[in-house]
């Protein structure tokens, strides 16, 4: 067996799918329109609009992080950051993962980011307008942007970005968009199905970053996979997979003066020992989501933790979902999707990967946010009641079959996990893979048969990817959704018109999933932390999303 520390390489590595990755259909768009939208006394976001290339130094009401002192910042230098799994989808439009989201934040920016409360103000949309009463967002655009490759960035630009969003498997996200166009050479419209409370983060952040869709057309998917052309501060010079990426500063970025720094060099350490060492040795200047254990052992040893536990969904849990790609899996038996929950030993789990550092969920929603409801009861561990749901399924011992789906960082955790289960009479198939991305997907071309690996956001702004009419995973036989009426649950929680209606439909929610259905079992919940040495300045990691920072304004000294 391998080193215990080498499970918990991608434990938090892929919170959050999120809200980074998620996949769905295809909606009706348009790149132009005649007729510029009546924009006259709009409804704006709570979220202070940003102009960063006129902002004045300091930490701006904007949310972008720059000196305090522009004279103080010592330009140039290669930031050098190990990250732990192998990025191989980074360039988009299909990225997954955390730690590929923010690697590829090196190049690749977004119409929207999160201020230090979570709020989401404009960034290459300089300004976001929402209309609930039409429904409707208008984004209007820096202006003189251009892509690496020449493209200019424009309301064309975005409306192709979002076709090609579709064309990939992004239906989930454009689910409630009635139509998007340029509705000026700098302003895209969105006109929505109905007003959604996720609607700018899905649109201005999940699907908010902007690659080049002129890369895009001219070569194929498989060749963005591993070329990141953006409007970035940086520019990719290497992409050698299992090896690094690297990046060169972008001299014709738009915001005048930055970036401060040459370039950035992301090492790929799919060995945590090494990654470690290469810390303590000053070869790298910050490891991105190390283990438990490393993080701890680092922070003892005197490093320094970038990033706070409140940022935008930072924390995530932990778990198996339960779907199919398949027809006739046992897992389509609820007595067996309890029995599974039953026979895992929670606190065991959390204790051993965690460092102590973790903490128990029996749901999406963590103990203490507002997605959390602590009368749902849960499945806690009882090994002689998972034999005993197993029996009244019809099940003898070794006759209930499941297949585990799982990435090999996560080898020790689902080791554990499978001699839990099979301690209660389960048989388990191990399919170890390297890319878990086609599996996780609907429909995809490799599909995980049975249970797969989840480290699930606890936002409930980010559950679209579950509870959508499009959904990319706990789908399959395991349930119909729609007639269990957990889409329609969750429906009400995105578009209820007051806080206790929305707290309310959140509650069944958590109800249904769990006491009623058992759709998914969580181990525990996890934060995402990033720790390296002390000579980083103003780079936002960790500050205002799990995937975000600010390489522009980034420095060393």
């Amino acid at each position: 067996m391998k080193k215990l520390a080498k499970a918990l390489a991608l434990l938090l590595a892929a919170v959050m799918l999120l809200s980074l990755c998620a996949c769905g259909g295809k909606t009706a768009s348009a790149s132009t329109a005649s007729d510029k939208t009546d924009s006259s006394a709009p409804a704006k976001t709570d979220a202070p609009k940003a102009d960063a290339a006129t902002t004045a130094p300091g930490k701006t009401e904007t949310g972008t992080s720059v000196p305090a002192d522009p004279d103080a910042v010592k330009r140039g230098g290669i930031l050098k950051l190990a990250i732990l799994v192998t990025p191989n989808q980074s360039g988009f439009p299909i990225s997954t993962g955390t730690d590929q989201n923010v690697l590829a934040t090196t190049a690749i920016e977004s119409l929207g980011r999160y201020d230090e409360n979570g709020q989401i103000y404009g960034f290459l949309a300089k300004e976001i307008i929402t209309k609930p009463e039409v429904p409707a967002i208008i984004l209007e655009l820096q202006e003189g942007v251009k892509y690496h490759d020449g493209y200019d960035f424009n309301a064309k630009s975005v409306c192709e970005t979002y076709d090609i969003l579709l064309e990939n498997g992004r239906e989930a996200n454009f689910a409630n968009v009635e139509k998007y166009e340029a509705t000026g050479e700098y302003e895209v419209t969105i006109t929505l199905k109905q007003w959604r409370t996720d609607a700018v983060e899905t649109l201005c952040i999940t699907c908010g970053k902007m690659f080049s869709p002129k890369a895009y057309r001219d070569h194929d998917l498989e060749w963005m996979y591993t070329n990141i052309v953006g409007t970035g501060p940086f520019v990719q010079t290497e992409f050698t997979i299992g090896e690094k990426v690297t990046f060169k500063r972008n001299d014709n970025y738009w915001i005048e003066g930055q970036p401060y720094l040459d370039g950035v060099e992301w090492i790929v350490c799919a060995d945590q020992t090494a990654a470690v060492n290469m810390l303590k040795t000053g070869d790298v200047n910050l490891i991105v989501y190390p283990s438990m254990q490393n993080y701890k052992t680092l922070l003892d040893a005197g490093f320094t933790r970038y990033g706070v536990d409140s940022c935008a969904n930072i924390a995530g849990d932990l778990g198996m979902f339960f779907a199919s790609g398949k027809e006739g899996q046992a897992v389509s038996d609820l007595k067996v999707r309890q029995a599974i929950c039953h026979a895992i030993d929670h606190e065991a789990l959390c204790n051993a990967f965690t460092e102590g550092l973790g903490v128990v969920t029996n749901q999406l929603g963590v103990p203490g946010t507002k997605e959390n409801n602590p009368d749902v009861k849960g499945y806690p561990f009882d090994k002689e009641k998972a034999k005993a749901l197993l029996k009244e399924a019809g099940y003898g011992e070794g006759e209930c079959e499941v297949t585990l789906t799982f990435t090999p960082a996560f080898e020790n955790v689902f080791v554990a996990v499978q001699n839990m289960l099979e301690e209660v009479g389960i048989k388990v198939i191990i399919d170890e893979t390297d890319s878990i991305g086609d599996k996780l997907v609907v429909g995809g071309k490799d599909p995980y048969v049975s249970i797969c690996w989840w480290s699930a956001p606890t936002s409930v702004s980010a559950w679209f990817r579950y509870f959508s009419e499009h959904p990319t995973t706990m789908v399959g036989d395991a349930l119909d959704l729609k007639a269990a009426g957990i889409i329609d649950c969750y429906d009400k929680c995105m578009t209820a018109p007051t806080e206790a209606d929305q707290k309310a439909a959140m509650m069944e929610l958590a109800r249904l999933c769990v006491d009623e259905y058992c759709l998914y079992c969580p181990f525990y919940a996890t934060l995402s932390y990033y720790i390296g040495d002390d000579t980083i300045h103003d780079s936002d990691f960790g500050m205002r999303g799990n995937t975000q920072w600010t390489p522009e304004t980034t420095w060393l000294g």
